[in-house]
């Protein structure tokens, strides 16, 4: 077995977008599909058994432990992690994202993303932006792939909330292994959430980042404050000037700001 896809469920019932997709590649790599679940209670794993896939059911949800369940039983000398409404593009996502683990220096992989056409505007731009020009560290496990052989040394932190994958790269980098991006590894992935959600994410994903990152509170204050700045002016490129999303704008970036606040003093106190 050439290569293991580990997906990570609970209550999606559109998965079967995401395994059509998979399993319309055109790829010469082996490759099985284990799906990794917290217990859903609607039809996704209903759905998900009419494929060729393995089920693993899982009571006590981390990030990391969901991923570490999946390679504990994947047989592929590469394992893939990809989230559950994340749709591979084309034919040769797979391809493009197992190919540049052949270099012995490359311990892993993170595709491009590109947003849904359902995703709100704020959000479509951010990411647009964010794998138009990756941050530094960046690595996510919502479509990436790594070495087996790596992984049985370096597993991923099960205690982390967030995160899981910005930390194992992070210790995979200061062991002299590269981290690389693929442009041509795309992916529709995206989220709409509320306010309140959004607010709870970017929080969590922006404490454990400056956690790994060794950012300083006020360095991400102030990162936060020159954002929230530069995202109006950017949102309202994005919408072409259109005023009379401004008001969704500044919501939509102040509750943004706030979560960056709200990591800033949390790694304070």
């Amino acid at each position: 077995m050439d290569v293991s896809i580990i997906i990570r469920t609970f209550n999606d019932e559109k998965i079967r977008n995401c395994l059509d997709a998979i399993f319309n590649q055109k790829t010469g790599y082996s490759f099985e599909v284990i799906i990794v679940d917290s217990g859903s209670t609607d039809k996704t794993l209903d759905i998900a058994r009419k494929y060729d896939v393995k089920v693993i059911n899982i009571t006590n949800f981390t990030y990391g432990g969901s991923l570490n369940k999946g390679c504990g039983a994947a047989k592929g000398k590469y394992y893939v992690f990809l989230s559950q409404d994340a749709i591979p593009l084309n034919e040769h996502w797979l391809d493009n994202l197992v190919e540049p683990l052949k270099d012995n220096k490359i311990a892993g992989v993170f595709g491009k993303e590109i947003p849904l056409d359902d995703c709100n505007f704020c959000e479509k731009r951010r990411i647009i932006g964010t794998f138009n020009k990756p941050p530094k560290g960046m690595f996510t496990n919502s479509n990436s792939a790594i070495k087996k052989e790596l992984w049985k040394k370096n597993r991923y932190d099960e205690k982390i909330s967030i995160s899981e994958d910005w930390l194992w790269a992070e210790k995979i980098r200061k062991k002299g292994y590269n981290i690389v991006y693929s442009k041509s590894a795309i992916v529709k992935h995206s989220h709409n959430l509320n306010f309140s959600n959004l607010f709870k994410r970017i929080r969590n994903e922006t404490y454990e980042v400056a956690r790994i990152q060794n950012i300083r509170p006020i360095s991400l204050i102030a990162k936060g404050i020159a954002n929230f700045i530069i995202s109006i002016y950017l949102d309202l490129l994005y919408v072409k000037y259109n005023f009379l999303k401004l008001p969704y704008i500044l919501i939509y970036e102040f509750v943004v700001l706030c979560a960056f606040f709200s990591a800033g003093f949390r790694l304070i106190f």
